[in-house]
């Protein structure tokens, strides 16, 4: 069903912003500036948009009786039926008189706004019941974005048409085109199924959404947020049109070309919003987006004295940007907020609410305080900057107001901002919008993949649902994903929930992830993995607990390494050994290297982790591989870096050469005890040489090979050098 209807809906919205792009906003303001109407009869027919929201009860008690798509349907014929009348609005000023021409207007106007209220009553309703949770935000996104595009669209032609025919009888053709698609739209809305819940939800009682929202400080903050964002756009953006037209004199062609300037802000910002807001949440797109209200009061309120089209062009790319993106954030957080059987009524009242207040403060504070500042001569550009410098005190409140909202799950205002700026963001998320049409296991696995690369964290929600997954590789490739990005709360505790659940398959990547990311929580359930009979989990627990620095699992993990003979629990072991930064447990791997047999990848292992531990590692990362080939080689290294020595300490340099000597023509313990007796005091100066001296005094039946030795003269080398 849900495919179908937001099918449906979405041919809806489309056809529909063709009728609505003729029928209202930059159009309609024109045209009654082409009829004769002043600033102050504009803005009572732009105040209509919101000061008919009472007619929404009406709404609520169709949707009861029929549903929400029918009830869609049937105020949209009566609102285009409305619009009709705006086409004779100039022949009754030719046949009658201006004054009844403008009255006829200001009718047609209000029913066709009056029964839009009815109408969009069910929209929210109805877009929860066609949508889940997980994909709310986006289809509200797409839906303003494909909308916005058949705007533009609408608009260009509008547009041409004004530029060529400048007369009023093009936008008579523009009213009649705007009511046939308004009703075409509305036919898809017909066919939109949905289940009896929007019914069900308009049949509550009102009294019960208002009591909701009375003892709900969340809703009652989300009521002021809108009411006061919604009259800010309605303070601004259409009166950016008039202040554009009327300062600047210019033609209704090039008004309407920043009009299609706005349409393209609003198509910016809705892209943006169907690849961010399910990922960062409502509340901080919203004090963004009345930021975005503010800056537009701040151009006004600097705009040059002659028309600068660069200034113009961000007012009117911030104002559609504005408009479409707070109304989509408001949406989504009011859906996000109330219990579906309250959705009608909740809704209805937020709209009716905010509407009223919006359109107030259009009619009063926006058209009659242009009026009150026309009494004091004025000239030009002067009144709306003085107009706008008033408004901007308002929208500072606005956005003091919308920063008291209750976070959602909602990620800090500074970090979203700082996806804007961040390329690796952006990518994860072009990425993340193609996982709505997965299907198949290879193309979740790509995802995860590209998802790792990118490294963001707007993906950790989203990896920690493929931990969900049946599949071994799509778990384990998640988890490793995750360990590119930083991790915190309920992905914590799934990767947890993968160690106690997960053994023998991904529990292993997990214990990695959480040790990899110092998960202090985590050590309770990583000390009772040591446990498992999973090698894989009990190795990689080892060396996560030594990384995190649980002092009361280290004397486990010296017993599980050695005990075992299994050559992954040595490797990760001598690992955690060296994260444990003891320097004692340095005999403990000489001894596993020593007296159990080893292939010789994991002794090397083994012998990396001993310099490692002894900080050796760069030397023998550089000069090992070099050894097995070509010994002579390596020897001269060896050599160059002693004679270092000799312009520092004469008497250190000699000692380092006998130890090299010494090391490298026996393998017995006991012959080069014997030998290394003489250099007692210098190998004992040190923790390192102090550890290897006493090894093999203690073990003299020991045979060390010659990769041993090596690892000895760089530990004994590095150690010297460092000091």
């Amino acid at each position: 069903m849900y495919k179908k209807a937001q099918s449906n809906y979405l041919w809806f919205s489309k056809i529909n912003a063709i009728s609505y792009a003729s029928l209202a906003d930059a159009v309609l303001i024109l045209y009654a500036i082409r009829i004769g109407a002043d600033d102050f009869l504009v803005g009572l027919v732009i105040s209509f948009l919101y000061l008919t929201m009472p007619f929404m009860l009406l709404g609520k008690q169709w949707i009861a009786e029929q549903g929400a798509a029918k009830t869609f349907f049937r105020s949209w014929v009566f609102r285009n039926i409305s619009a009709l009348f705006l086409f004779f609005v100039p022949i009754v000023q030719k046949h009658i008189n201006p004054v009844s021409g403008l009255f006829l207007f200001v009718i047609a106007s209000f029913g066709f706004f009056a029964f839009r209220s009815i109408g969009i009553t069910a929209i929210l309703p109805l877009i929860r019941d066609i949508t889940s949770a997980e994909n709310r935000g986006q289809f509200i996104s797409k839906t303003w974005f494909q909308s916005m595009v058949f705007y533009l669209f609408a608009m260009v032609a509008i547009v041409a048409l004004t530029s060529r025919y400048q007369t009023v009888t093009v936008f008579q053709a523009i009213v009649i085109l705007g009511s046939l698609a308004g009703v075409v739209a509305s036919l898809f809305m017909k066919k939109v199924p949905e289940s009896d819940k929007p019914k069900l939800s308009a049949q509550r009682p009102l009294l019960e959404s208002i009591r909701f929202i009375s003892n709900n400080i969340a809703i009652k903050k989300l009521l002021t947020s809108w009411s006061l964002s919604t009259a800010a756009l309605m303070l601004v953006t259409p009166f950016s049109m008039v202040a554009l037209k009327n300062g600047f004199q210019i033609s209704d062609h090039s008004a309407l070309l920043f009009s299609i300037i706005q349409i393209t802000g609003g198509i910016l910002a809705s892209y943006m919003n169907t690849l961010m807001l399910d990922r960062v949440g409502p509340r901080p797109m919203i004090i963004i987006y009345s930021f975005g209200i503010l800056i537009i009061a701040i151009l006004w309120m600097t705009a040059p004295a002659n028309f600068f089209w660069p200034v113009f062009l961000l007012i009117f790319l911030l104002a559609g940007a504005c408009n479409a993106g707070i109304n989509t954030a408001l949406s989504h957080y009011l859906l996000g907020s109330v219990p579906t059987d309250l959705t009608v009524g909740i809704s209805m009242l937020m709209a009716i609410i905010s509407g009223v207040v919006a359109g107030i403060s259009g009619t009063i504070l926006g058209g009659g305080l242009l009026r009150f500042l026309r009494a004091f001569d004025l000239l030009g550009l002067m009144v709306y900057r003085i107009y706008f410098a008033i408004i901007f005190i308002y929208l500072i409140i606005v956005i003091i107001m919308n920063s008291k909202l209750q976070p959602l799950s909602d990620r800090r205002v500074k970090d979203v901002l700082g996806i804007f700026f961040s390329p690796r963001d952006w990518r994860a998320l072009f990425v993340l919008q193609k996982i709505y049409g997965t299907k198949t296991i290879g193309q979740d696995e790509r995802i995860i993949d590209k998802l790792g690369q990118i490294g963001s964290d707007l993906s950790r929600e989203t990896l920690s649902n493929y931990l969900d997954s049946p599949s071994f590789i799509t778990r384990s490739r998640a988890i490793r994903a995750l360990g590119r990005i930083e991790i915190e709360g309920e992905t914590v505790q799934k990767l947890l929930n993968e160690i106690k659940e997960g053994e023998h398959t991904t529990a292993f990547w997990a214990a990695e992830v959480l040790g990899e990311q110092h998960i202090k929580s985590a050590i309770p359930v990583l000390r009772n993995a040591l446990d498992s009979d999973d090698i894989p989990l009990k190795g990689k627990t080892m060396l996560a607990l030594a990384r995190l620095g649980d002092e009361p699992s280290y004397q486990k993990i010296i017993d599980i390494f050695t005990a075992t003979e299994n050559p992954r629990l040595i490797i990760h072991g001598a690992k955690a050994f060296v994260n444990m930064k003891q320097t004692k447990l340095l005999q403990l791997l000489i001894h596993k290297v020593t007296f159990t047999p080893l292939s010789a990848k994991i002794r090397d292992e083994v012998l990396y982790c001993m310099c490692e531990m002894c900080s050796a590692a760069h030397l023998f990362y550089r000069l090992y591989p070099d050894m097995r080939k070509n010994n002579s080689a390596v020897l001269w290294h060896l050599d160059e870096f002693i004679r270092h020595f000799k312009s520092r300490d004469e008497s250190t340099y000699r000692n380092l050469v006998q130890i090299k000597d010494i090391l490298l023509k026996s393998e017995k313990a006991a012959v080069l005890y014997q030998q290394l007796f003489e250099l007692k005091d210098e190998l004992e100066k040190r923790d390192c040489p102090r550890q290897i001296f006493h090894f093999i005094k203690t073990y003299p039946e020991a045979v060390f090979p010659v990769e041993t030795r090596y690892a000895f003269l760089l530990i004994i080398i590095s150690t010297h050098h460092r000091t």
